[in-house]
C-alpha cells in the first residue's frame, strides 16, 4: 500500500499488506506531476492513478494497493517488515 499526504509538499511511504506495518521511510516528492510519475514508474495502472487524482481531489491524500513492477521499489525505499521473517 502507497500511503500519500500534501504536507509542506508531497510525502510517500509504504505499508505492509496488513495496512499497519511501515516498510519504508517517508519520501518528499516534488509536485504532484512527480508523484504521479512516481506512481506510474512502480506500477499503478490507470485504475490507481484515477484513485489518486480522486482522493487528491478530495482530502489531499490517500492509499492506493499497486502491485510493484519488478525491481522499481528502490525509488520508495522499501525494506521487508522485520517480522515477517523475509531477507
Amino acid at each position: 500500500m502507497v500511503n500519500y499526504m500534501e504536507r509542506d509538499g508531497w510525502s510517500v511511504h509504504c505499508l505492509a499488506e496488513d495496512a499497519r506495518t511501515p516498510i519504508s521511510p517517508y519520501v518528499d516528492v516534488a509536485g504532484l506531476p512527480t508523484l504521479i510519475r512516481l506512481m506510474r514508474y512502480v506500477g499503478a495502472a490507470d485504475e490507481e492513478i484515477e484513485q489518486v487524482h480522486a482522493d487528491i481531489r478530495r482530502w489531499s491524500r490517500g492509499s492506493v494497493y499497486i502491485a510493484l513492477a519488478s525491481g522499481r521499489k528502490n525509488l520508495l525505499r522499501i525494506r521487508p517488515p522485520f517480522n515477517s521473517g523475509l531477507v
